[in-house]
């Protein structure tokens, strides 16, 4: 996590030249512009102006044209900087020239400066002020998933080799750099493994507060991407780019807290389970939207390979330390007790992953919705495509109005118009639409 101290251009200096000032499109991809330290005064301080026009780009910046955009020309919009989310970036500037960056927002510029309520970050946010409403706080973080191949195309290690430390020695010391420079960065790494597919790779990230942990999620895989690009490698965070290898996910692991004691509302050891109440209404809220939250953990058409096969979510249930189920749940102690949202893909945007998550629990809780049934196997199956999942999406009017229903518009529209029309719905068997689907996702999502 970023340290909270605001800077300016003078104490900037010391510790960078050039600075990132960046922002989280639909799709989670990071787009924004670099400047030279000594001009970084004045955006901190009032923003800058950038096209506003991103906001409706497709995954390889396809421009989508709603009437908002085009009744704005498209113009410029105001970049705001978060003051709090400075950090440095090791693997920037080539290992020559030392890159800060600053995530951001995107505001309106007419009538007057106001935020863009389609803006991912702050549509994320804007749920954690809710649960804050409610006296509690989150305390999350993401296990990503990712492949890595080399210029030939070829996986940098054969599998299935999960969990191999001799797989893992033959790019432990590239793994342990890249932790060192994340570190150096503000993220945390738990742990690193090899994954079940040849060349695939898992990075556990510690658990942060608030849209922190998203923060660290989005700079994870900025950091990923551009660290093995420097050693003439890819890696991939496509959710499955190779038909017969397993797929990638992100699993959002959360919790509760309460801001005044700081306690895990989700432990109650005086019950059976470790499971108190609130986790009750949390996990029925969770199961409750599965299929809108669908939509947004595995936005992607080729999202929908990886869904409905062994070892990923296929039904709207949840289980103790059940791989299986949409929703695992861990409770092992009063630090060790948390949910694990499955149904994210590695290619989901962390802050609608976090935003969708949180706006879904708190409706349990405010409506203290009955407990599901655990390990339900009659639950209802979740959606089996992208279109199915966005109609989903659409019709949930509690979680339509929970996020707001300008940012669900834009979503469903961007996501139809350029995914949908342009891929059309999955068929797992079909390498063709495949190679469809790896030149619009494998690179930037």
């Amino acid at each position: 996590m970023a340290s909270s101290q605001e800077m300016t251009a003078s104490t900037l200096t010391a510790k960078c030249d050039y600075v990132r000032f960046s922002i989280a499109d639909m799709h989670g991809i990071l787009r924004g512009k670099t400047v030279p330290v000594r001009h970084a005064d004045g955006i901190l301080r009032d923003g800058m102006g950038f096209f506003i026009g991103f906001a409706a780009f497709g995954p390889r910046s396809e421009f989508v044209p709603l009437a908002e955009m085009i009744n704005d020309q498209p113009g410029n919009g105001l970049l705001r900087p978060m003051s709090d989310t400075g950090r440095l970036l090791p693997w920037a500037g080539a290992g020559r020239h030392r890159v800060f960056e600053y995530m951001c927002e995107m505001y309106w510029l007419r009538p007057s400066p106001h935020p863009q309520l389609q803006c991912p970050r702050y549509v994320a946010r804007s749920q954690l002020d809710r649960l804050s409403a409610l006296g509690l706080r989150l305390k999350s973080g993401f296990e990503y998933e990712f492949y890595v191949i080399d210029s030939a195309g070829e996986h940098v290690f054969d599998g299935p080799d999960i969990l191999s430390t001799l797989a893992m020695s033959k790019f432990e010391a590239d793994l342990c750099d890249l932790e060192s420079q994340l570190l150096q960065s503000g993220v945390d790494i738990d742990s690193f493994n090899c994954e079940y597919g040849p060349g695939q790779f898992e990075v556990v990230g510690r658990p942060a507060d608030g849209v922190s942990s998203a923060d660290d999620a989005v700079v994870t895989k900025e950091g990923v991407k551009e660290f093995f690009q420097q050693r003439g490698l890819r890696a991939t965070f496509m959710t499955k780019p190779f038909i017969n290898s397993s797929s990638s996910g992100l699993h959002f692991n959360h919790s509760l807290w309460r801001v005044d004691s700081g306690e895990n509302v989700f432990y109650d050891s005086s019950r059976d389970d470790n499971l108190s109440p609130t986790a009750g209404y949390w996990l029925a809220g969770l199961v409750k939207h599965a299929g809108a939250l669908t939509a947004l953990c595995s936005p992607t058409v080729n999202c929908y390979r990886r869904l409905h096969s062994p070892w990923t979510p296929h039904a709207a249930n949840w289980d103790i330390d059940d791989r299986n189920t949409s929703f695992r749940v861990k409770n092992v102690d009063v630090g060790g007790t948390f949910v694990e949202n499955r149904i994210a893909s590695s290619s989901s945007n962390p802050y609608l992953v976090l935003a969708a998550t949180v706006a879904a629990g708190i409706d349990g809780v405010i409506n203290k919705l009955d407990r599901p049934p655990q390990g339900d196997t009659k639950a209802s199956t979740l959606p089996t495509t992208l279109s199915e999942a966005l109609q989903c999406l659409q019709t949930d009017e509690s979680m339509v109005e929970l996020l707001g229903r300008e940012f669900v518009d834009w979503f469903v529209r961007i996501k139809t118009d350029i995914e949908v029309e342009k891929l059309g719905d999955i068929d797992i068997k079909n390498e063709t639409n495949l190679e469809r689907e790896k030149q619009m996702y494998f690179t930037y999502v």
